[in-house]
């Protein structure tokens, strides 16, 4: 193979070496070696992706860029990252003010709510009113929905005029009849459109409650008996508006008076005096009884607790064990222990054997909750104490007498016959010699 290039020097020519090969992008000097006929050669190299491109044959194009074509930075493997406040493949799309609403609003920038037509608000959820709109709220987009009392296009028509302007004057019913249009039904001794003229004659006798009616200057006027004003003696005065019950009690006002209400641990006519609880006996299971300003202090009892001192404290709680009852006590309790364990709390078990209970040779097991005998033979009940009749199930045989023996029985046998249970026949062998 002809040599890719030539050297003009051959006499200080030692060796001539050639590589073709491909490399990964990477920051990091990579060591290569070669080694010929005659020399070894050994050299660093690395390989960059130009700027703005990236990936693992550089073909990957980002730039960073703030612009009409983009908001973003580029992270390691040429990825595009948004700024911050925009958002999309390109990043051109602005994040509008949080909370914007999403069909109603708009922005072009980071951060704005531009509203459309018909709406409005920091969110562009708030509709707009139909223009004139005064006494109105709306759903949609120019609406004029009219608040109560108030109608027409505008909502400017007062249908309410009695309760907005009170026109009726001297205690005159108003009527509403329409949209801004009244008309006021006088009591006695007035007269007029709006109630406003005076009759100047007594013989109505207008004075309401008890109210003495005397002829002045400019009409009528009315003397009023105690506890009654106005004009007509009309209105009752409130003796409760100076606030005379103390100690937060309430107040009832009453024709020329009032009555208090007091709070409890208080009385008197303006709940001016303290209630000594004390007295009473309040306190059921208590030391003493300290009374205070609108109340009253218990000094409990050991065991005993409440405002009253009349709530026994449970002292059961944790006590007894191994399945126990706590039986409440004041200032105690008392544990019933299941069988098997003993002591305040039932925290012992109880040895069931050892007050030797089994009888007649009996072998004693403990148990959790007592003992249990293992009887011997001819005994039987809980402690071995019942002997068993043996010879109740006639054991005997040939016509034997039994006897019952404490565990085991004897059989007088008949004569010629022998055995346990008298079931062999004797046999008899006179000169040596026996027969059957």
């Amino acid at each position: 193979m002809k040599p890719a290039f030539t050297w003009s020097c051959s006499d200080s020519l030692i060796e001539i070496f050639t590589h073709r090969g491909e490399r990964s992008p990477d920051p990091t000097w990579q060591t290569l070696s070669h080694k010929g006929t005659i020399a070894s050669i050994e050299y660093r190299i690395r390989v960059l992706c130009d700027k703005n491109y990236y990936n693992k044959t550089c073909k990957k194009y980002c730039r960073p860029r703030n612009d009409s074509f983009g908001h973003n930075t580029c992270n390691e493997n040429g990825d595009k990252i948004c700024l911050e406040g925009w958002t999309g493949k390109h990043c051109m799309k602005a994040i509008c003010l949080a909370g914007c609403h999403p069909t109603q609003g708009s922005c072009e920038v980071p951060g704005e709510c531009n509203c459309t037509d018909g709406w409005q608000g920091p969110l562009c959820d708030q509709c707009s009113l139909y223009p004139g709109c005064m006494h109105g709220t709306c759903r949609e987009p120019w609406e004029c929905n009219c608040a109560r009392n108030w109608g027409g296009l505008l909502c400017n028509k007062d249908l309410n005029y009695c309760g907005t302007y009170q026109p009726c004057l001297n205690g005159g019913i108003c009527q509403n009849t329409k949209p801004d249009e009244y008309s006021c039904t006088c009591p006695k001794g007035f007269s007029g459109g709006n109630c406003e003229i005076i009759d100047r004659d007594c013989e109505t006798n207008p004075c309401e409650n008890g109210g003495t009616c005397v002829i002045a200057a400019n009409g009528v006027s009315c003397i009023c008996a105690p506890g009654w004003t106005g004009s007509l003696c009309e209105t009752d005065i409130d003796e409760c508006a100076s606030n005379p019950c103390m100690n937060n009690g309430w107040c009832e006002d009453q024709v020329n008076g009032y009555k208090c209400h007091c709070r409890p641990g208080w009385q008197g006519a303006q709940c001016q005096l303290d209630v000594d609880e004390c007295k009473d006996s309040t306190c059921v299971n208590a030391i003493y009884c300290r009374n205070l300003q609108g109340s009253y202090e218990c000094q409990c009892q050991a065991g005993w607790t409440g405002k009253n001192c009349d709530m026994n404290i449970i002292d059961c709680v944790g006590q007894c064990h191994n399945g126990a009852t706590c039986v409440n006590l004041v200032n105690d309790y008392r544990c019933q222990c299941r069988p098997g364990f003993t002591g305040r709390h039932c925290d012992a078990a109880i040895n069931g054997c050892h007050s030797l209970p089994c009888l007649n040779g009996g072998v004693c097991h403990d148990l959790n909750d007592g003992f249990r005998c293992e009887c011997p033979s001819g005994y039987v009940g809980l402690q071995c104490q019942i002997a068993i009749n043996l010879c109740q199930q006639n054991p005997c045989r040939s016509g034997s007498t039994c006897y019952d023996m404490r565990g085991d029985f004897y059989c007088h046998c008949q004569p010629g016959f022998e055995g346990k249970t008298c079931e062999k026949k004797k046999k008899i062998c006179p000169n040596g010699s026996c027969e059957g």
